[in-house]
């Protein structure tokens, strides 16, 4: 049991490393959280487009890494499928809440994708490829992660993965829905922002 809380806290504290924000701030001095969106290293009022599309795939890749490197480091505490489930779930609430930043974190499709591609690889890679089908034809990216977030859900259940596993999947797949129910209520009105390039996006952070 002591384990798990370890793997709990660990996953956690990994999760609420706010790498978007420390890169911005880095590489730009301003706050990402009073720029727009609040919530974006890909910002284009921020920034330069190839700065903005450079950090921004540098802080998805991170967000993913540490969404991965809880999940192994987790197995070498306790490896156990309950505990792998418990890291992938709270490296996402870590990401999705950060202490940080007062709980006002980023919508923890990288970090989740991260966590959940050691624990079920086969699903993550579903959602993944849903998400880059989607994006390309619909220039939402909100809408992209939204589908990928569902698709990794149903797989695991198509999948047939464990009870813990599946309650892991489900919690923060509903976890990230609700992080995005403002752009789905921009969606549904038609107001949602598009991918305007490869080089910016408008709108909130989406990943």
């Amino acid at each position: 049991m002591a384990a798990k809380f370890i793997v709990i806290d660990l996953s956690y504290l990994l999760g609420s490393i706010p790498f978007s924000f420390l890169l911005t701030r880095m590489a730009t001095g301003l706050d990402v959280r009073y720029l727009g969106s609040g919530n974006t290293i890909l910002e284009p009022r921020m920034h330069s487009g190839l700065l903005a599309l450079v950090l921004g795939l540098v802080v998805v890749v991170l967000d993913a890494m540490k969404g991965a490197l809880a999940v192994t480091l987790s197995a070498e505490i306790d490896n156990h499928e309950a505990t792998g489930a418990l890291s992938a779930m709270f490296v996402a609430v870590g990401h999705l809440y950060p202490v940080w930043l007062k709980f006002d974190g980023g919508k923890g499709v990288s970090t989740a994708g991260g966590g959940f591609a050691v624990v079920s690889p086969v699903s993550t890679l579903v959602g993944f490829v849903c998400f880059i089908g989607t994006v390309p034809v619909t220039r939402f990216v909100s809408l992209g992660s939204t589908m990928a977030t569902f698709a990794l859900a149903l797989m695991l259940a198509v999948n047939g993965e464990s009870a813990n596993v599946l309650i892991a999947g489900f919690a923060v797949s509903a976890l990230i829905v609700f992080g995005h129910r403002g752009n789905i209520g921009r969606l549904a009105l038609g107001s949602e922002r598009r991918l305007t390039s490869w080089m910016s996006v408008g709108g909130r952070n989406v990943i």
